[in-house]
């Protein structure tokens, strides 16, 4: 079960790393310098939002499972793949659904390294 926590929190990883990729091309267009860093910067917050749940929760699992439920849910109704499904299926496919998937295992996931005092 640790082996796929590990995948799951690679998944987020790779997942904020879809985002970079995509605001790369906000500082490859013909506006001004401001604008395109500005664009580029809205355009990487979800990947920062991503990364930020993995640095200071991959350790409280419970935690970190409800906070990328959480993400899954804003991000289904911030990119809402359900007005055109067929052209934003890869929305869904690419973000949405790891994004719920890792909450869920996050939230299933149980520690046995805890110790119990009785």
């Amino acid at each position: 079960m640790k082996k796929s926590i590990w995948i799951a929190q690679l998944v987020s990883v790779l997942v904020a790393l879809v985002f970079v990729v995509f605001a790369i091309g906000a500082l490859y267009t013909d506006e001004a310098f401001v604008y395109r860093v500005l664009n580029f910067l809205i355009l990487i917050s979800p990947g920062i939002l991503i990364v930020l749940v993995f640095i200071f929760f991959r350790n409280f699992y419970k935690l970190s499972g409800l906070m990328y439920l959480g993400l899954g849910i804003i991000f289904f109704f911030f990119f809402r793949p359900y007005k055109d499904f067929e052209q934003d299926w890869p929305v869904l496919l690419m973000i949405i659904l790891p994004l719920i998937t890792i909450g869920i295992i996050h939230l299933l996931y149980k520690d046995k390294t805890k110790i119990e005092i009785k």
